[in-house]
């Protein structure tokens, strides 16, 4: 994955930074000036080449008062955003003529259903309604975990410390979708580690027992149970994998029968819950992919008849949280209030702009159908794809003339280069609930919520119904046309391009191929190295989670790793807080080989070189408020300003372009520079 995705409702995430041994690296600390107060006037390129691209963008540019950051992602998600509410007018006015596709025609119809308030209204609680009365009336521990298989058997998306349930492929064979059973729903770990984030859980706290007020509990007896959710999902979030530990799919998963599920969930009758879920032996399954084990095994010592009124109000407070936005405007209120404090925004968007958004995030999959079509054209996926062929095969050479790994191994990784699949722009094929799918308008009697409902109802039942049939490789289970991101998917070995990213200035028709390299270059060297990161490195040229490597190999392998985690970590911010390079450290490798990739395609001309590198310091250039620069610095990847610094101080060539000597802040030596090969 190039960028960390946000979505609208964004889940609470990690914010502190932990400090990890740097006795590999020999390179000095460097400093980041994240917030940047300086003058706007650019420094030397050896000194600082993030600020000698952006300063005078970081100074003159205002992150707008309804979103938490701004940065290159943003403007072209922005650009990305009008294009999508041309799709919603162009549905809205072919459906009024009677010319709307079955496609456009839910698009008008949902758009109409949101905006009209009056009928969000009087629905109330629509027919979430009942889904909360039968989770109000559990009487037992196994009575919840019953219901809660049940009800998401039933209509997909309810939320519960047991569960959610679903299909994924399978890890070690990869032929067909398994049943899944994921943990229960803990806060992060790191984040709950840091006395930084104490406001910010009590507002989280106060927000919890504000909708559970909203919907009829006494005001006292909502900030008590509003406690005790969040002290139930701190306790799991403390007994959960760190970041660093989720990377790792060999301790992320397991694959269990029933009596090993059993023995985990030991405090409940497991085959009686899985057979309520609708994946259970009675349904011809018998095993079941689960993640972080130990958080499971922590909730079973949890789950005592002590817990159960807790346990029901998370599920009660959760339904309701993650649907005020399809409600009347007492919920509306409240996620529009949280939900600037989680962005750290001044104000919300325009309501004009929360019905396009909220239209495009629940008919996403429609909308990429379209847009892929629309704003996409068959030339610019002709010039990417040959920026793709030409990545990849420099990544071969590369591989070949490694002189570290046995030839075994080596041919493995090739082999891994040469079954990889390409996808750029969007997809050909789209799941078949999409042309099952109808929304109801106004008018005829359709309401957000329970179109909503009876639209997570069809994909849950489409998802299933997947369990135990061949993977389809056609689909894009990761990644959307409309997304800004692009993405390495190591269960079936393939690269993913969104028609969205594929804008200035990752890519660009109209530019130089040096600039576009900089740009789209990188990143595609980015996703390719994802293959050999230390998730990718887990799985074969099928997508299989297996073993491919030598000892000697993996080992070799395991040491430039610990000097790329200890390289990254001798970054500081200005309060000196340091940089958790292990927890970044699949980013920051697809990065370093990202760069050096496209520098020796470039090879040694110092102007082509300079194109190339200011245009990666442009896409990375980024503001944040206080609130989201915590979400940033606790991300999977590195903050944007360490992406750049980080890379070209490790690059050869970026001291071929510039005049870095020793005793300059960009200077690393030769010595001490990191990358994978």
């Amino acid at each position: 994955m190039f960028k960390h995705s946000q979505t609208l409702t964004a889940a609470l995430t990690l914010t502190l930074l932990l400090s990890v041994s740097t006795s590999f690296a020999k390179a000095p600390d460097f400093t980041v000036q994240v917030p940047y107060k300086g003058d706007g006037k650019p420094t030397a390129p050896q000194q600082d080449f993030y600020l000698y691209v952006n300063a005078g963008w970081q100074k003159t540019t205002k992150i707008p008062a309804d979103s938490g950051s701004v940065s290159s992602f943003k403007e072209a998600g922005d650009r990305k955003d009008k294009q999508l509410e041309e799709l919603t007018k162009l549905a809205v006015k072919h459906a009024a003529a009677g010319t709307a596709t079955r496609d456009e025609k839910n698009i008008a119809n949902l758009y109409a259903c949101i905006k009209d308030q009056k009928s969000r209204e009087q629905a109330g609680l629509g027919n979430l309604k009942p889904i909360l009365e039968s989770i109000e009336g559990i009487q037992s521990n196994q009575e919840y975990a019953e219901k809660i298989a049940t009800l998401f058997k039933q209509h997909g998306g309810i939320p519960g410390m047991v569960g959610p349930y679903g299909g994924f492929n399978d890890l070690e064979n990869n032929d067909k979708y398994v049943a899944t059973l994921e943990g229960p729903a803990g806060l992060p770990r790191e984040q709950l580690e840091s006395k930084s984030n104490d406001e910010y859980f009590a507002k989280y706290r106060d927000h919890i027992r504000d909708v559970l007020h909203l919907y009829g509990r006494d005001e006292k007896a909502a900030a008590k149970t509003a406690n005790d959710i969040f002290n139930l999902q701190k306790d799991l979030g403390l007994h959960s994998l760190t970041v660093a530990e989720r990377s790792d799919p060999t301790k992320r998963f397991r694959t269990l029968d029933l009596a090993g599920l059993q023995k985990l969930y030991s405090h409940l009758n497991v085959e009686a819950m899985l057979n309520a879920g609708g994946i259970g032996p009675k349904d011809g399954i018998h095993s079941w992919l689960i993640q972080d084990p130990a958080q499971m095994a922590r909730f079973n010592e949890l789950n005592t008849p002590a817990l159960l009124p807790t346990l029901k109000e998370y599920s009660i407070y959760s339904l309701l949280d993650s649907h005020s936005a399809l409600l009347g405007r007492q919920y509306q209120k409240l996620a529009i209030e949280f939900g600037k404090v989680s962005e750290g925004s001044e104000k919300a968007p325009t309501q004009k702009k929360m019905d396009l958004d909220l239209t495009e995030e629940l008919l996403a999959p429609i909308y990429g159908r379209l847009y892929g079509k629309t704003y996409f054209s068959d030339a610019s996926k002709k010039e990417v794809t040959g920026y793709v062929q030409l990545v990849l095969q420099h990544y071969r050479n590369e591989l070949q003339q490694l002189d570290w790994l046995t030839p075994a191994t080596k041919a493995m990784a090739i082999k891994k280069l040469d079954n990889m699949d390409i996808n750029v722009g969007y997809p050909e094929a789209w799941p078949d609930y999409l042309d099952q799918l109808q929304v109801k308008s106004p008018k005829e009697g359709g309401v957000l919520i329970n179109n909503t409902l009876d639209m997570v109802a069809l994909i849950n039942t489409w998802d299933r119904q997947r369990i135990g049939t061949p993977v389809r490789k056609d689909y894009w289970d990761e990644v959307l046309p409309q997304t800004i991101n692009a993405f390495y998917t190591p269960t079936d070995n393939s690269i993913n391009f969104s028609a969205a990213i594929l804008q200035k200035p990752f890519f660009d028709p109209k530019a130089d191929r040096e600039t576009n390299l900089g740009g789209v270059g990188v990143v595609i060297g980015h996703e390719i190295t994802h293959c050999f990161d230390n998730t990718g490195s887990k799985f074969d040229y099928l997508g299989r989670m297996r073993n491919w490597w030598q000892p000697a190999d993996y080992e070799a392998f395991s040491k430039r790793q610990e000097r790329i985690s200890a390289y990254y970590s001798r970054f500081l911010l200005p309060d000196g807080t340091r940089v958790n390079g292990q927890q970044s450290l699949t980013e920051n490798t697809a990065d370093l080989g990202g760069m050096n990739t496209i520098t020796q395609i470039i090879g040694h001309n110092p102007e082509a070189l300079r194109r190339a590198y200011k245009n990666f310091a442009i896409i990375w250039r980024s503001k944040a408020s206080d609130r989201y620069l915590q979400d940033e610095l606790s991300d999977v990847h590195a903050l944007p300003y360490v992406r750049v610094i980080g890379v070209l101080g490790s690059t050869d060539g970026f001291y071929e372009a510039y005049p870095v000597k020793p005793g300059d802040k960009m200077y690393v030596a030769p010595e001490d520079r990191v990358k994978l090969w």
